[in-house]
């Protein structure tokens, strides 16, 4: 059963922010705003140049407190420096000798937005937007930031992302690039009507979260997560899919290790549907504990487990050459984020899974990383309130069977070799709209022939996000 395979070694590894999903993860992410709790700013390293550059321009604006040009510069290497605190200082001093100073105010509501003093940020916005002359594009950017920021003064917060579109993808029935399999240790080859074929599909993703802060001080949070996403083959219709999951946990606090950090025990469910299979086909139920530890200024890291039960409802005729059956799954993940520069970060994943059903040829252990530089950039219009991203990627995974699947070679235990890259783009056209695309090929390589294939999709469309 091909469609085994996939789910077999994709949905089963994961922290229930950056689930392994159908469709790359970096695409499906919602914008969220870090909290006080997580986004305060801790002393990160030298950098002796721009250290040098920051002192020499502070001096500048201590001789001369108006000089706009000097404190602006100021203020853009204090961020590269990640030195928000500076920043606020210069921007402020700049308020307090001209306090109608459109951009000065801008700049403030956005860096206490970041910092999460949403009050703060509130007011410096609103002083912005009352500003005279403001241009129309600077006054976009404002009421958008200004209508996230009251979001984030509630005690409930909603936040969502959707997605829709078409895709193509060249072997869409996820047969062996070979066009050979392997039965009882003799190698077939596989009739022309069932060799790979590419195809079309529309697809849909909605996420769903709400953050509701429990308003004590260390800033403890209850996080909820909804997924579900849909794809419609325009031929293969075998491949029909849907899957839903849905998790809950609370975030505590952990000042006392340090600034931002915290730890979310959590449960997680998900079930999933695919054509020509009894429904519910893959179904799992468990939970897990994360930790998130901004270590410096500029790099968070998390590490977590999670444990699952998995339920599989093969076809009769496809359990004993299925990938996985029922059993369990227990995961180890460690995931990073490193901010590079103001407008570049690197996002680092390696994953660890453990699965046990009761035979050992569908029991595997599986171990996979994965790399993206996401680089935001100034849209082509400056009356689009939100800044692009686009983000190249690459990642890899090995997969090692306990032992052979008699109904396909008794004598060799299979082990696969992953390789995925790509490159995704997420292009807001104004607040709440935008598009994204992506294209990306996926390749495994196996010592069985079964399951070496390739495929290159394409993928794109309409977003929206609240």
């Amino acid at each position: 059963m091909v469609a085994a395979v996939a789910l077999g070694t994709t949905y089963l590894a994961g922290a229930p922010e950056v689930e392994a999903q159908p469709m790359p993860t970096l695409l499906m992410q919602p914008e969220r705003a870090g909290s006080a709790a997580s986004a305060q700013a801790v002393p990160g390293g030298e950098f002796p140049e721009l250290r040098a550059q920051q002192q020499a321009l502070l001096e500048r604006t201590r001789r001369n407190p108006t000089d706009y040009e000097a404190t602006y510069a100021y203020v853009a290497v204090s961020r590269q420096l990640q030195d928000n605190e500076a920043a606020i200082g210069a921007l402020e001093r700049l308020v307090n000798y001209n306090p109608g100073l459109a951009r000065a105010n801008y700049e403030l509501g956005v860096l206490y937005y970041q910092l999460g003093s949403y009050d703060a940020a509130a007011r410096y916005l609103r002083a912005a937007a009352a500003s005279p002359g403001i241009e129309t594009a600077t006054q976009t950017r404002i009421d958008a930031l200004y209508a996230e920021t009251v979001k984030q003064q509630g005690q409930s917060r909603w936040f969502g992302f959707f997605h829709a579109g078409l895709g193509y993808q060249t072997n869409a029935n996820f047969i062996p690039s070979g066009g050979v399999v392997r039965l009882n240790g003799q190698d077939l080859l596989l009739a022309p009507s069932a060799r790979r074929r590419p195809d079309g599909n529309a697809f849909g993703l909605a996420q769903v979260g709400n953050d509701f802060d429990l308003q004590n001080q260390r800033g403890d949070v209850l996080e909820t997560r909804l997924l579900g996403f849909g794809s419609v083959q325009f031929r293969a219709s075998d491949y029909n899919f849907g899957y839903v999951e849905a998790s809950f946990g609370p975030r505590f606090g952990l000042p006392e290790i340090m600034p931002g950090a915290s730890i979310k025990p959590y449960i997680v469910g998900q079930t999933s549907a695919l054509s020509g299979e009894r429904t519910p086909y893959v179904s799992s139920g468990g939970g897990g504990l994360t930790m998130r530890l901004p270590v410096f200024a500029n790099l968070t890291v998390e590490p977590g487990v999670e444990g699952r039960a998995l339920s599989v409802r093969d076809s009769d005729d496809t359990i004993s050459a299925s990938t996985f059956n029922s059993g369990s799954a227990l995961s180890a993940y460690l995931l990073s984020n490193a901010k590079l520069t103001d407008a570049i970060d690197l996002e680092t994943r390696i994953i660890g899974v453990w699965a046990d059903a009761t035979l050992p040829s569908q029991s595997f252990s599986r171990f996979g990383w994965n790399l993206a530089l996401n680089i935001q950039f100034d849209p082509p219009s400056e009356l689009i309130p939100r800044k692009w991203k686009i983000s190249p990627f690459v990642g890899g995974a090995t997969v090692d069977f306990d032992g052979p699947n008699p109904a396909i070679d008794p004598s060799v235990a299979r082990r696969d070799t992953e390789f995925r890259t790509g490159v995704l783009l997420d292009a807001p056209l104004t607040a709440m709209f935008g598009v994204s695309a992506a294209l990306y090929y996926d390749r495994i390589d196996s010592n069985l022939p079964n399951y070496r294939e390739h495929n290159l999709t394409v993928l794109g469309g309409p977003t929206a996000r609240f």
